[in-house]
Formats: C-alpha cells, sequence, structure tokens
C-alpha cells in the first residue's frame, strides 16, 4: 500500500468510536534507512457505531498508517508503508520477536480488525521519528492516536518511536572473494594448448562473493547483477589468438550462469549452468579456452573492469568492481574484487 492511499470514497460514517486502535511491535523499532527493510507493527482496531460494533471498509483499513505524532502531519515520501511482507531480514539486534498467532483470532469477533502493518524508509536525517497511528474514514475524517486535545477523541493515546540507521560502510577487506577451482587442464608451456577431453574449456574457476558485517558476523546476499554480465581478455590481441578467458556470474543461490551477451565467442559456447551456487553468495565465473577466435570490438569494447551491485539480507545496496588480475597473457587467470 502507498502511503498515500488515504482517502477513502466519500460516504456516511461508518463509525463514531475506535474502542481500540494500537500496535504491537513484532519487529525491533530500528530499520536501516534504506528503502527495503521493514519495521513489522500489527495494528489492532475494535470499531463501533452508536455503541454497537461495526465493520470497518477495506479503504478504511487500506488507510491505516503513521504520522507525526505532535503534528498529524503525513509523512514525507520518504516513508512507505505495506501490508505485506517483503524479502529482507529485519534489523540485525531482533531478540524475542513476538509471535501474532495469537491476536489473529480476536478478529472473529465483529467490529474487530487486525491489521499487519511493514514500514520502510530512506530517510536518515532524524535519529528517531515519534510517530502516531492515523486512519482515514469512510467520510474523510482522519483518526489519529496522538496526543493532541481534539474532538472526537478516539482510542488511547499510543506513539510509535522508530529509529531509521544510515546503511553501514564498509572495505574492500569486508567482501571475501574466495577462488575455487572446478577444472583445471596442466599445460607444459605457453604453446601447448590442448584440451584433453574433446571439449571442456581448460579451466573453470568459481569466486564466491560475500560480505561480513564490521563485527565479525558474515552477512548474506539477496541479490547480484555484474554489468553487462561479463567481460574478456584474450592472451594476445593478434588475429590468430585463441586463447581466453572470460567471465559470467549467478545470483546469489541459481544455479543460472549469466553471460555478456555482446561478446562473440566463436564456435564456443558457454557453460549456462552453476554447479556449486551457494545461498547466500554472489558467484563470478571464470573460464578459460583454447578455441575462441580474436574478436577486435569484444577485446576493445568489453575488457573490463566490471562494476558489481549487490544487496544484502538488510536491503543496504553494495557497489564494487571486478578486474582480470592485469594486462599480461598470465593476468587473464586470476580475477581482483576492488571498490
Amino acid at each position: 500500500m502507498d502511503k498515500r492511499n488515504t482517502s477513502p470514497a466519500t460516504g456516511e460514517k461508518t463509525f463514531d468510536t475506535l474502542v481500540r486502535f494500537e500496535a504491537a511491535e513484532l519487529s525491533p523499532l530500528k530499520l536501516y534507512a534504506n528503502g527495503r527493510q521493514q519495521v513489522w507493527l500489527e495494528v489492532l482496531i475494535e470499531a463501533t457505531l452508536e455503541g454497537e460494533p461495526v465493520d470497518l471498509t477495506q479503504p478504511e483499513l487500506d488507510s491505516i498508517r503513521l504520522v507525526h505524532y505532535n503534528t498529524g502531519e503525513e509523512l514525507s515520501d520518504d516513508w512507505t508503508f505495506s501490508q505485506e511482507p517483503n524479502e529482507y531480514y529485519f534489523y540485525p539486534d531482533a531478540v524475542g520477536v513476538e509471535s501474532s498467532t495469537a491476536r489473529v483470532s480476536q478478529t472473529e469477533a465483529k467490529g474487530r480488525h487486525v491489521i499487519q502493518l511493514y514500514v520502510s524508509t530512506v530517510d536518515s536525517v532524524a535519529a528517531s521519528r515519534k510517530l502516531a497511528l492515523a486512519m482515514t474514514r469512510n467520510d474523510g475524517l482522519v483518526a489519529i492516536t496522538d496526543a493532541r486535545d481534539v474532538e472526537p477523541t478516539w482510542g488511547k493515546q499510543y506513539d510509535v518511536t522508530l529509529q531509521p540507521v544510515r546503511p553501514p560502510t564498509y572495505l574492500i577487506d569486508n567482501y571475501p572473494f574466495e577462488k575455487t577451482i572446478l577444472r583445471e587442464t596442466p599445460f607444459a608451456s605457453d604453446a601447448d594448448r590442448r584440451r584433453d577431453d574433446g571439449g571442456s574449456p581448460i579451466f573453470v574457476a568459481y569466486y564466491y562473493m560475500g560480505l561480513v558485517g564490521n563485527n565479525g558476523v558474515p552477512i548474506g546476499f539477496k541479490y547480484m547483477d555484474v554489468q553487462e554480465g561479463g567481460m574478456i581478455q584474450w592472451h594476445d590481441k593478434v588475429p590468430a589468438e585463441t586463447f581466453a578467458s572470460y567471465t559470467g556470474y549467478g545470483k546469489p543461490g541459481s544455479n543460472i550462469a549469466i553471460y555478456n551477451k555482446q561478446i562473440i565467442l566463436g564456435g564456443h559456447v558457454p557453460d549456462v549452468s552453476i554447479s556449486h551456487p551457494i545461498a547466500d553468495r554472489g558467484t563470478i565465473i571464470l573460464v578459460g579456452d583454447v578455441n575462441i577466435p580474436f574478436h577486435a570490438d569484444s577485446a576493445k569494447n568489453h575488457g573490463g573492469p566490471c562494476r558489481v551491485t549487490a544487496i544484502d539480507v538488510y536491503g543496504n545496496d553494495h557497489e564494487l568492481n571486478i578486474k582480470f588480475k592485469d594486462a599480461t597473457p598470465q593476468g587473464r587467470f586470476d580475477l581482483v574484487l576492488f571498490k
């Protein structure tokens, strides 16, 4: 639900009193201000009309949101609300999150509703925000759970204080980049460019890109992307050359290999699968073979470096780069990760 969805269709009032309008905290009230991480609130509402329990309309329920506690003003576009969770973890100091299961049964009674409200923000200016619950009634009147002396007064005084936190910064040493050789055919000299099985690349290596927090605790990745898919470097930039290394990648946990389709590999066909993906790490694939004819435009335009973008399990962004070790013939046998 977009936070600006605050105006149900105009009509007769559906209730005159909110007997209960309060929120239980089911996650830490801290959140990274990255627009992805959420705070989970369970809002309990009980409404009556002339003393009798009544059900709220769906537009009224959809209008539930947070506003500034002292003024009742709407929050800026830096804040968004949803009634559905996303895939990102709550703030990492979570302890003993209360289950909402026991409260759901309260919705069986007429006039009682339990709404899951998930809050995200990119507002990292303030250390904390004291907020109130708000809902727009069917006739356009806004109910707010703040301390202002207004009529009518619905519910009880209640505030939610959220603490946006700037996403952390990391050094390159925080990103493990471990090379695992899957297959390697040794050759005696630079001139001995043989493939011993009639088709497989002479070497395949995976680099698993991970993240370790500043407290030494590993942090998983949810997403990774490599600019254009990858890069290539030939043993030598001459027309007769066929000895080259190229890269591809796989998203965290995925066994699907992605490559740069703009690179011309001649008759060489990359492996479209990743044999050993890791659930919370991205995979950078390095392949070397002897049957890749030199292609001048590919060498000129796709020699790297390549930008790597990733999102960790808390919704924070990461931008890095990969390149071949150096421009020498041997430099294409290794990759370097840098910021």
